[in-house]
Order: structure tokens, then sequence, then C-alpha cells
């Protein structure tokens, strides 16, 4: 659908003249005042381009990619038909084409390209512009030298005296018509495997060859009857609309598996580059990539603050003064340079320079190709950089959520203790001489009641800080659960006092490789989350057994069960339970699963048949506990 006269795009045409490098600009400064987007296009006629052609091109369009244009290259029979049907479908508005350099004449009766395009453009405006060459026009790198025709020619000649000599053995079985077929076969052989030349040549001796051998008289070129004038005119004629059929033919499908090669090539370095998560594996499979479809070797380059390093490798290396060198000069100018058997690209992402692929011992034809892959690693890196930041905000987002829920927290449940704490120890200054021995008492107990529950809450706050930052180190002792078990229900003894507390542990526990203070404080917090949020003589159950390699715990109240939705929100922090019989952080649960996790471990939630809650925690054993050394007793 065609964009609106208010959203300006400007499509300038690009083709292999030096002036395209003005038209270039022109485009650039154009879209620049209307302030719009700009495409760079070239059209890919079935009439194959020469190496020179080829690599003018592709230099144009990397200068329109500098100045902000986005290149595309187009196919089609004719340039006009295509150039339109994009324009179309892209909604430009402004047409940017160089004007014809040649002759009226060259175009015949057909009207030219630029005439055509300016008939079929529609609303759309195009702008002819003067293509004068520059000074600073992009010019080819030296290629090498075509490869002589002289065995194509010799080739083509000795096909058509085979040919020749075969239709003389069998003329008495071979019809005029048959023995030109057979000539035509050799001009379309020798059009396919050498080229519009030989098979001219071609043509031209089997006309010779056909005078000389079939028409009398014969063994001469002289032509007695003028009618075979025609035949010999028909003959060469055919061979040559034949010839170049066949030639165009040829160049197509080249171009078609040149194409074919291209694409599978780009495939593949999208799914290395899709696949890699970070700047470092973006880098490996660029230079991996590069080496398997472009070059001998290749070195990725990104700029750093002591400028560019070496950031990944493959295959063989260079020179790093050499390389290094090269790749700044790239970096500053922006544009591809070549040194040798060294082929330094520009890698760029939203308009910064983000990298230089240098290609080691690579073939002129793979210019686009080396362009196209420096381009897909650009976006890749910006996208893995991009992706990179992204993860670092969300884990700055989410540690000043924590840090405010903390402070939150932390503000309010401190502050309980404290402010007891505090009535308690004033009390006891300003009216100890008026109080009985059983209200100071109460006032001490509370008092002690309140620090250990302040104890409890500093102890969550570091060990949820340290489970934070990864920063928890699990000293593994071998102890037995009956110990920790007990001295678990040692530190809860005032939070238990006046609940029934039933403990049914498996008489063939083994011991287990854990960190005994960790695995205390595992059970404390369990227990006082128990505490927490049943009624006040509620029945607390704790059961131990062991199975293979593993040891499990259960921890098991009598009160209102599990809150509806998913129990494992129970163990993110600051989440509590619908019914809190007292204040709590909301950390305890989160510190018991780090901590069962950090042992390898886990601790989830169950609603078990009766009601009420159970947590269950289960830790590998850590296998058989070594030996214990047994010292021979000494003689008395």
């Amino acid at each position: 659908m065609a964009a609106e006269r208010g959203e300006e795009r400007v499509l300038v045409c690009v083709g292999s003249a030096p002036g395209s490098a003005r038209l270039i600009h022109a485009g650039a400064r154009l879209a620049g005042s209307l302030g719009c987007a700009w495409i760079a296009a070239n059209v890919a006629l079935p009439q194959a381009a020469g190496d020179e052609d080829r690599n003018r091109i592709s230099d144009h369009l990397r200068l329109a990619e500098s100045l902000g244009a986005d290149a595309v290259r187009l196919s089609g029979r004719d340039a006009a038909e295509a150039l339109t049907r994009y324009a179309t479908a892209r909604g430009v508005t402004r047409i940017l084409v160089g004007k014809p350099a040649h002759p009226r004449w060259r175009d015949g009766w057909s009207a030219g390209m630029v005439e055509r395009l300016i008939r079929s453009s529609g609303d759309v405006d195009v702008h002819v512009i003067t293509g004068v060459p520059e000074r600073s026009a992009p010019r080819a790198p030296p290629r090498a030298a075509v490869q002589p025709r002289w065995p194509h020619l010799l080739g083509a000649v000795a096909m058509v005296l085979g040919v020749s000599a075969l239709a003389k053995l069998a003329s008495p079985v071979l019809s005029d018509a048959d023995i030109v077929m057979g000539y035509l076969l050799v001009v379309l052989v020798a059009a396919y495997r050498f080229g519009t030349a030989p098979a001219l040549v071609a043509s031209a001796a089997s006309v010779a060859g056909y005078n000389f051998f079939f028409v009398p008289p014969f063994h001469t070129f002289a032509v007695a009857d003028t009618r075979n004038l025609l035949t010999f005119s028909v003959l060469f004629g055919v061979g040559f609309a034949a010839s170049t059929l066949s030639d165009r033919l040829r160049r197509q499908e080249g171009e078609a598996v040149a194409r074919e090669a291209r694409t599978a090539a780009l495939l593949a370095l999208t799914r290395a580059l899709a696949a890699a998560t970070d700047q470092a594996a973006v880098a490996s499979a660029l230079v991996g990539e590069a080496v398997a479809r472009l070059a001998r070797g290749a070195v990725l380059l990104s700029p750093t603050a002591e400028g560019l390093a070496p950031l990944a490798s493959a295959g063989e290396a260079a020179a790093p003064t050499l390389v290094g060198a090269l790749a700044a000069e790239v970096q500053r100018s922006r544009t591809i340079s070549v040194t040798g058997a060294l082929r330094a690209i520009p890698v760029l992402a939203v308009g910064e320079v983000v990298g230089v692929l240098v290609l080691i011992d690579t073939a002129d034809a793979v210019d686009d190709l080396a362009d196209a892959f420096a381009t897909q690693g650009g976006l890749a890196i910006a996208r893995a950089r991009d992706a990179q930041l992204a993860l670092q905000a969300g884990v700055r987002i989410r540690a000043e959520r924590l840090r405010s829920a903390l402070l939150s927290s932390v503000s309010h449940d401190l502050r309980t203790p404290l402010a007891t704490i505090t009535l308690a120890a004033t009390t006891l200054l300003d009216s100890h001489d008026h109080l009985s021995e059983p209200e100071r008492r109460e006032f001490l107990t509370s008092a002690r009641d309140e620090a250990e529950r302040l104890e409890r809450l500093v102890a969550n706050l570091l060990e949820m800080t340290r489970l934070s930052a990864g920063s928890v180190v699990v000293r593994r002792e071998w102890v037995p659960i009956e110990e920790i078990v007990g001295a678990a229900f040692a530190r809860v003894e005032g939070l238990t006092a006046g609940r029934p507390i039933t403990t049914a542990l498996d008489p063939h526990l083994p011991l287990v490789a854990v960190d005994p203070i960790l695995a205390e404080l595992l059970l404390v917090n369990l227990v006082d989350n128990a505490v927490r949020h049943t009624p006040p003589g509620t029945a607390i159950e704790l059961a131990a057994s062991c199975g293979a390699g593993t040891v499990t715990l259960t921890v098991r109240d009598h009160g209102g069960g599990l809150p509806p939705g998913d129990p494992d929100r129970l163990f993110e922090p600051f989440v509590r339970g619908a019914i809190v019989r007292s204040a709590g952080s909301g950390l305890g649960l989160a510190i018991c699963r780090g901590i069962a996790r950090a042992h390898g471990g886990d601790v989830v939630a169950r609603s078990p048949e009766g009601g009420g809650a159970a947590f269950v925690i289960t830790l590998p054993t850590g296998g058989p506990p070594p030996p214990v050394p047994i010292e021979p007793l000494e003689a008395p």
C-alpha cells in the first residue's frame, strides 16, 4: 500500500556507472532535507554483469549504507518494471535516477529505461540527475586477468569438424535437415560450455563446414545456387540466437547457484548467531562461519578503551601488527580496506562501529557476502549487548525492589521488639522498687523473648542477604539428624511453650553431610512458621526418614492449611500466608528453600490429609560417611 504524500520516502537507483556516487549523495541530501528514510536499490538483470561492474555496485551500495540508506538488490527482466513494483510496495514518493550518458540510438526502437520508468511511475515523482563522474567515485580493486578464450575457440572449431566428419560418414542415411540440426546442436553445446564468442565461431564454422562438405560443388566454398545463401543465413542466424539464449541460460544458472550458496551461507550464519547468547559467543560464531564460507582465516576485533583488541579468531593467522593497523584504518574510515591477502570490513550496529572483521586470504567474489556477514554480525552484537543491558537492568530493578521491601519490612518488624524491650527496661529502671518480684520477672522475660525474636530476625536478614548475593558457603560436617533436631527445638523452646511437640525419627537414619548451623536454622524457621500460622496450643509434628541417598524431614502443623494458589509462592521473599498469628518478616520460608538448595536438596509445601500444612525437606546424605580411624591401645 502506497504511503501518504505526507510520508515521504526516497528511492535512489544505483548502477555500476561511476556517476552513481553523485546520485547517492544527492539522494542523501534530498532525504535529509525532507527528514525521511531513503533506499538505494540496484536491479540485477538477466544480462550478467562483469566482475568489475559487480564490484562497483557493491561499493556504491556500501556508500549508500554509510550515508544512512537501506541498500537492497532487486532482480527482474526489466529494470523500470522492477523499480516501479518495489517503489509501490514500499510506499516510495520520489525516485532519483541518473540521466543516461549513452546516445539515444543505442536504445533502438524501444524507449530507454528512464523513459519507461517515468511512464510507469504513476503518482511517484521521478528526478533525473546528470551522472557526472566524480574523483571520489568508488573504484573497484584490480581484478585478475580474464582467462584466454583461445582454447574455447579451438574447442568449438574442433566440435564442428567432428560433427562434419560424422555427418559425412553418415550422409547416405541423413537428410540435409538432419545435418543442419547436428550443426545447431554443436552451436548450443559451445554456447553452454564456452560462452557467446566460441558459439559465434561455431556458427560461422558450421556454415563453412556445411557449404564445404554438403553443398555442391563439394569440397569448395563456392556457392552454385544462390538459394543456399538463405540456408547459410538462416543457419548462422539460428545459431547466433540459440547461442545467445544458451549463454544467457548458462549465466543465469551460474547466478542461481551463486545465490543459493549465498543464501545457504547467510542461513547458516543466522542460525549460528541466533544460538549465541552473549557478545563473545556472537564473535566466535561470526569468525567460525566466515572461515567456513569466506576465507582461510578470520579475526574480529572489538573497540576497547586502549584501542582495538581481538575478540575471536579462527583458521589461519596473520601478523597481529598488520591486522591491527588495517583494522584501525577501517575503524576510522568506516569503509572496506584491502591490503595484500587481508580484507577488513567494518561491523556496524546502529551507526556505531562495534568491531572490525578481518578476513585472511579470501577471493574477490565474496565482497557482497562478506559485507552481509559483517552486517548480520553487527546486528547480532547489538542484540547481545542490548540483552546484556536488559539483564543488568532487570537485576538492578529486582535488587531495588528487594531493598525497598526489605526496608519496609525491617522498619516495622524491628520496631515492635525494640519497643517492647525499651518499655520493659524503662519500667524496670523507673519503677523497680514499686514492682513485685513476679512483675519484674515478667518484664525481664518479655525483654528476653523480644531480644530472641530480634536475634532471629537479624539472622534471617543476614542469611537472606547472603543467599541473594550467592555468597553462602556450606561448611559440611558429618552429623546425625537427631542432633540437628534437638538443637533446633532447644532454640525455639520459648516459642513452642504450651504446644504438643511430636517427633517420629527413623531409627536407621544415617549421618548426613550438611552445614549444622544452616540445617538448624532451616528447621528453626519451619517451626517458627508453624507457630506464627496456628492458634496457641496447636500440635506440631516432625518426622524424619531415609531413602536412596537422601534424608526427608517433614514439619507439619494442624492449623488452617495452605492459602489457595500456587504453594511455591510462599517461598518468595516477603510473601506471607493469609492467617498470621504474630508479626514476621516473610523471609523464613525463602531462607529455608535457599538453604536446602545450597545443600543440593529442596523444600516444598504440601496439604496433608486431615488438614494443616506440611513442609517437606529433602537433603542428600552426601554418600557413605568416612571410616573413623581406630587408634590402637597402648600397652600399660
